[in-house]
């Protein structure tokens, strides 16, 4: 008996994975949402100097805030702040991936909002503590309102976005879209570590950078981890996470142990030679605490890709 026409089977093999995502897709949705999500953690807090202030005075604060409400104080950060709630929605939808019933579509918008709304108050509430800051209740409507916008997007353009996000799974040439993207990430790491791209060829200005104390080679010298200034390393070891997706995607082949030792000796020269690199850019301080903090990073990254390759391999039909 013949089976349906080749378009019937494409179309109905779409429709199905658009509605139910592989683990994949999920991932790389899960993924973008997360980098966007520390990218507005980092641009909320940084430079992370909080300041624990008594009950009270925040308590005057937040009243404070409060009053204010309605009002925008600059147009530039509530456009920026709805920018940033767009990706935080339409991505955090994708995780699900589309769906054609509408009450199963109004659930999951109304757990985005209740999500991204939780998270915009957690942005604004630590700015509280942080001098210099100015946080606004204005921001936080501002997300959410791009976070509503966001999920339209996904509504209409949905099924285009988790065919680029198949299309990232799928190998074209030896290479797949995921590979492309931690490459570029590799080659942005390198021209951030590099710059001001001045670099220090005199044996002269190296040992200079040695004597004025810009090189350091005690780890976690001259820093206070008091309170949360914990949170500069912490930041600076998530940088390198990716490092370690891309030895391990590239590099674990084979049994568990060698994989793992080889990405991660693979990951941490490359750590190491960003290190030793900056000590030829001029303006640029080389220190031992990066590179730890960076390597912890690399073993996070590479235990992560290591363990997403074995539950790809064991997934497969």
């Amino acid at each position: 008996m013949a089976g349906p026409p080749d378009s019937v089977t494409r179309m109905n093999s779409s429709t199905s994975r658009q509605e139910t995502p592989s683990n994949s897709e999920r991932g790389i949705a899960a993924g973008i949402w997360i980098g966007f999500a520390l990218f507005a953690i980092y641009g909320s807090w940084a430079p992370f100097d909080f300041t624990w202030e008594s009950v009270a005075p925040v308590a005057e604060q937040w009243e404070e805030l409060r009053s204010t409400w309605g009002t925008v104080r600059s147009r530039t950060d509530l456009m920026v702040n709805v920018l940033l709630g767009i990706p935080l929605g339409c991505f955090f939808l994708a995780i699900w991936g589309a769906t054609t019933k509408w009450w199963q579509a109004l659930e999951r918008f109304a757990v985005m909002l209740l999500t991204v709304a939780a998270f915009a108050v957690v942005l604004e509430g630590g700015q509280l503590f942080l001098p210099g800051r100015t946080p606004s209740l204005m921001d936080i409507g501002a997300q959410i309102l791009g976070a509503s916008m966001g999920a339209i997007a996904w509504w209409l353009w949905g099924a285009v976005l988790q065919r680029l996000m198949w299309m990232g799974t799928q190998k074209t040439g030896g290479w797949s879209l995921i590979d492309f993207s931690l490459l570029a990430y590799l080659l942005t790491l390198v021209a951030y570590h590099g710059y001001p791209f001045r670099f220090a060829v005199s044996p002269v200005d190296v040992y200079r950078k040695f004597r004025d104390g810009v090189v350091v080679l005690v780890p976690f010298s001259g820093r206070d981890f008091s309170g949360v200034n914990w949170s500069e390393p912490l930041f600076h070891a998530s940088l390198f996470v990716p490092v370690g997706l891309a030895s391990a995607r590239w590099l674990g082949k084979g049994a568990r142990g060698p994989a793992f030792l080889k990405s991660l000796a693979a990951g941490l020269g490359f750590v190491l030679l960003l290190e030793l690199g900056q000590i030829m850019v001029i303006h640029r301080v080389a220190d031992v605490t990066d590179l730890i903090t960076g390597g912890c990073g690399v073993m996070l990254g590479v235990a992560l890709g290591l363990a997403c390759r074995r539950r790809g391999h064991q997934t497969k039909p």
